[in-house]
């Protein structure tokens, strides 16, 4: 009976609770305002005010972290199809606003990383650094697109295929991914596997430049003609000054019977090529690749589209304008003159596998310019 008495008391005393605090709150602020001359109200107004700035910064507090997240989540869909200045530039935001975030930390190395692949390429360096990311995050697949894109320059392809093969098997099996696996079997002649990765690009990144491209002119060496053509005109459509496409696309229009098609598109390139404002924009500065000769610099890239437009010219029996357009392409003094000749000379042996024909025209044009 006394437990039950005793917790019959407690249960009473809890329901009193609330107003003793009631009574308990107004003594102390009796006590206050006899005391100290402070005046109820004005402490109920404070201790408001005080937790509606408690509420205000917590409510900071949290957009901070989701402004954050939202810089960090658009620089690893950057990341996804290697727009590495845009990543960089959201990992930069997110870590002016948080300095010590992980994520956007990991990010920003993986960007510095890219760039030196690309821009100032020491393999030691590099290494060292990708070795320090995968230790931090072992399944990163941006660590194993840049790892993977290291192995191709070092022709170590079987590296390159285990780490892009991890990439596409991540999560998010970002564009990147499918891309180097795509040039992967490019630069080895299976052109039907890079067909189907580069589309798995595509699929995954539709408006990349680089990526339409590739798939355009990997439909080109299958004799796929027509869906290249489309395709490049689609990159065309997009961005006018993207001069790698005018190449692809006149090749395509000649390797399809379409010379004056593919001349016309020469010329616009040499317009364009002219501008310094468009030769000087990012995606006008990357390396090309045609049958394993890079050109770098605007000269090297200018002497290649002049050797092809002569090549047209002389093949519409427009000798005198090929023969300035030759003379043109002579003029520009480069380090890979030759490894440029044999380039078109490699164009050339493609063109008259699509079209045994012009066997004879070209012949004379190599007898006349390549040399």
């Amino acid at each position: 009976m006394t437990f039950e008495r005793l917790q019959q008391s407690l249960e009473q005393f809890n329901k009193l609770l609330p107003a003793l605090g009631v009574i308990f709150t107004i003594v102390i602020a009796l006590a206050a305002w006899v005391l100290h001359d402070i005046q109820p109200l004005h402490l109920l107004k404070r201790i408001v005010a005080e937790q509606q700035g408690f509420d205000y910064a917590e409510q900071q507090r949290r957009f901070q972290q989701q402004v954050v997240a939202n810089h960090v989540a658009i620089g690893q869909a950057f990341l996804d199809d290697q727009l590495y200045d845009q990543a960089g530039d959201e990992f930069g935001k997110a870590l002016a606003i948080d300095k010590l975030h992980v994520g956007a930390q990991i990010g920003r190395f993986i960007v510095e990383a890219a760039r030196q692949i690309k821009q100032d390429f020491r393999p030691q360096a590099v290494e060292r650094q990708l070795d320090f990311l995968q230790r931090q995050q072992p399944d990163n697949p941006y660590v194993h697109i840049l790892f993977g894109d290291l192995a191709v320059q070092r022709e170590d392809f079987a590296a390159a295929k285990q780490h892009y093969e991890a990439a596409m098997q991540s999560g998010r099996q970002p564009a990147a991914a499918y891309f180097g696996m795509g040039y992967w079997h490019e630069i080895q002649s299976n052109l039907t596997q890079a067909l189907v990765h580069y589309q798995k690009a595509v699929e995954r990144s539709p408006w990349n430049q680089r990526y339409l491209n590739n798939l355009a002119g990997t439909l080109r060496k299958l004799g796929q003609y027509p869906e290249s053509i489309e395709l490049y005109e689609k990159i065309l459509t997009l961005d006018r000054d993207y001069l790698l496409a005018h190449v692809g696309i006149a090749q395509s229009y000649a390797h399809s019977r379409k010379l004056e098609m593919a001349k016309r598109y020469l010329e616009q390139f040499m317009t364009l090529a002219g501008q310094q404002t468009i030769i000087d924009q990012p995606k006008n500065q990357a390396t090309w690749n045609f049958h394993n000769t890079l050109l770098e610099t605007p000269d090297e890239k200018r002497q290649y589209a002049l050797y092809q437009l002569g090549l047209m010219q002389f093949l519409l029996d427009r000798q005198e304008d090929a023969k300035r357009t030759m003379q043109a392409a002579r003029a520009i003094k480069t380090s890979i003159g030759t490894d440029i000749q044999d380039a078109v000379a490699e164009d050339i042996a493609l063109l008259i596998k699509a079209n045994a024909e012009y066997a004879v025209q070209t012949g004379l044009f190599k007898q006349l310019y390549l040399q």
